[in-house]
């Protein structure tokens, strides 16, 4: 699972979920977005929206404005034959990006 702690803001919200998708999506695994909540000390409000998204990028579980615990269940028999299916990490190389 990739965590992604946030702190979006409410005029940019729309591209939040789209992003944590495609990330899901190209990574092939689980993507959990945390994103802040409430109001900063220059009047920029956060809306929370924090999510787990799986590997399709379909939104597993998702909170709201108000904060708080955001649970849910990763099917991992589904993603282990997704994998399998469309193996796409294989594709990997880090030999080109091992020293940065």
């Amino acid at each position: 699972m990739i965590f992604v702690p946030a702190n979006w803001p409410a005029r940019r919200i729309s591209a939040w979920s789209t992003l944590l998708a495609a990330r899901a999506i190209e990574n092939q695994m689980a993507v959990c977005g945390v994103n802040r909540v409430g109001r900063d000390a220059m009047g920029l409000d956060y809306p929370g929206r924090s999510a787990i998204h799986d590997c399709f990028g379909e939104i597993v579980a998702a909170g709201d404005a108000t904060g708080g615990l955001v649970v849910g269940d990763i099917d991992l028999a589904q993603l282990r034959a997704w994998r399998e299916r469309f193996p796409a990490l294989q594709d990997r190389r880090p030999n080109v990006y091992q020293g940065l």
